[in-house]
């Protein structure tokens, strides 16, 4: 399975490959397509929370530079 550490953008291009596996499957095989999701949906919580700690990291930027 993915690995939780790397970038958001590395999270992303992982979540690219698995939509694009999808999309050329003439025939899905249901047992890959299910380690697939899970794959997927572990890549989409570790994205979630990498974007919340941007979105507390520029919080904090912005306060910090009302407070000057």
């Amino acid at each position: 399975m993915t690995k939780k550490d790397g970038t958001l953008k590395q999270k992303l291009e992982e979540l690219d490959e698995i939509i694009e596996w999808f999309q050329n499957q003439d025939e899905l095989d249901l047992e890959i397509a299910l380690q697939k999701i899970k794959i997927a949906t572990v890549l989409i919580g570790v994205s979630k929370n990498k974007l919340g700690d941007i979105q507390n990291s520029f919080t904090e930027i912005k306060k910090s530079s009302e407070n000057k």
